[in-house]
């Protein structure tokens, strides 16, 4: 490892910065703000905004503005004895840390790069958003800033370097959530008999069986595009008590597509015949949003896969985002390209979560890349 970067990492997987830990949260907080304000980079600025950490960095005559989106915060430890220490594997290629993976390392990487670039002079105007609250839901972090401070965020793009999966993740266009409701008969086994076509466990594992044959077809039709549609069983819940076997049961689909020519309404319609002709079906609630829509085919995007497979090495492989990371709330308030892409990682959001050292140097190499042109 790169003994800059590898003394950053160590200090910021040492730090407890989980909430409700709100001293650890501090002590992260203040670490990055001294390291960006050592650096001093000419014509930078660095803001606290709540808690959130805003580098800028505005140069005459660019014309794209690149926000990296990062958060400091991790889960807490699962029992006292998790260790805080960064972890190295053996071979020394493999590092393990709470929040090394989301997103401790890509922390590091990033201002290793900022200092080691500090006399370099960007092809593109950058943000990097330091984000004090993300793995707990952004009340303090993300959705403070783009409800409150909209202006400081805003860009033409936003990176994400902290996915555990190679690919990147582009904004759902339609969206469509499906509440489904069952009713059957209900009772104690032991005193009543449950007739099997009245029983709603039996009737919601045929209807989910029904539901993913219906996906199946739908996925089909998307073989040959780049962005495919995603199904998400979100929940299901009819648990009354150990030993009564319940009487209703609500389930809860978010099916989502990317946006294309295909007649979504005509697409669905078919699941939904499906569903209604469950015997125990009793109702049906569903709606039709649309959610933030990156472009896939735009220059900026473009720019940015072409230089990170350029850097791996392979095709970077393309998907709908479901919507599970902060980005959601930029490129649905600001209708901008998200691109969540980290080349590597493991565990993310675990005790286990682990890096490689392959996969760090990656984010560095990216990073300049498109940033700095080099």
């Amino acid at each position: 490892m790169s003994k800059n970067r590898d003394k950053i990492l160590k200090k910021l997987i040492s730090i407890p910065s989980y909430y409700p830990n709100i001293a650890g949260i501090r002590e992260c907080e203040q670490f990055i703000k001294e390291f960006l304000d050592q650096i001093s980079i000419q014509d930078a600025c660095v803001e606290n905004v709540d808690g959130n950490i805003i580098f800028s960095l505005k140069q005459k005559g660019a014309e794209k503005t690149i926000a990296i989106l990062l958060h400091y915060d991790t889960i807490p430890p699962f029992n006292p004895n998790d260790p805080t220490e960064l972890v190295l594997s053996k071979d020394g290629l493999n590092l393990r840390g709470l929040g090394v993976t989301s997103a401790k390392a890509a922390i590091a990487s990033i201002l290793t790069s900022l200092e080691r670039n500090k006399n370099r002079i960007p092809v593109k105007n950058l943000k990097i958003i330091f984000s004090c609250d993300e793995t707990t839901g952004s009340f303090n972090g993300t959705q403070n800033l783009v409800k409150n401070y909209l202006e400081k965020v805003s860009a033409d793009m936003y990176w994400i370097p902290d996915c555990t999966d190679s690919y990147i993740s582009i904004g759902t266009y339609h969206v469509i959530p499906i509440h489904i409701r069952l009713e059957g008969v209900g009772g104690h086994p032991a005193y009543q008999v449950i007739p099997s076509d009245k029983n709603v466990l039996f009737a919601t594992t045929r209807l989910l069986e029904s539901v993913m044959k219906d996906f199946k077809r739908i996925e089909s039709l998307y073989a040959e595009k780049d962005l495919k549609p995603v199904l998400s069983i979100t929940g299901v819940k009819f648990f009354e008590q150990p030993n009564i076997i319940a009487k209703n049961a609500d389930i809860y689909l978010d099916l989502r597509f990317p946006p294309d020519e295909i007649n979504i309404d005509n697409l669905v319609e078919p699941l939904i015949i499906n569903i209604k002709a469950n015997p125990l079906f009793v109702s049906l609630d569903t709606d039709h949003y649309h959610g933030f829509l990156s472009e896939f085919s735009s220059d900026i995007v473009r720019d940015f896969l072409d230089t990170a497979q350029g850097i791996t090495g392979k095709k970077i492989d393309t998907k709908v985002e479901l919507g599970s990371h902060d980005g959601a709330f930029y490129g649905y308030k600001l209708q901008r390209p998200v691109l969540g892409f980290l080349p590597g990682g493991k565990n993310l959001h675990t005790k286990d979560e682990s890096l490689t050292e392959k996969s760090i140097c990656a984010i560095e190499k990216i990073f300049e890349k498109f940033i700095y042109g080099i």
